[in-house]
């Protein structure tokens, strides 16, 4: 009989997981957009920005994009480290 409940809540333990990891992507997605409408907005202030349009935009972006991955990966091995 416990074995029945230690599975039953093995697969909600997951399922509430699954549930927070959809959410947390989500959220983040949002944040990428409003993040993505800020830097066109300073794109489209600046001329000299306007000038380059669209490849300086998309060099900017995978500059930054690069760095937070790096900065993730850190903090992920250094809690790995930890424990």
């Amino acid at each position: 009989m416990t074995d029945t409940y230690k599975n039953i809540s093995n697969y909600t333990t997951k399922k509430i997981s699954d549930i927070w990891t959809h959410l947390y992507t989500a959220l983040i997605l949002i944040v990428a957009l409003a993040w993505n409408e800020a830097v066109k907005s300073i794109f489209d202030l600046y001329p000299k920005f306007k000038k380059y349009g669209p490849l300086c935009y998309a060099i900017f972006v995978t500059i930054i994009i690069f760095v937070i991955i790096d900065l993730v990966d850190f903090i992920k091995t250094d809690n790995k480290k930890c424990l």
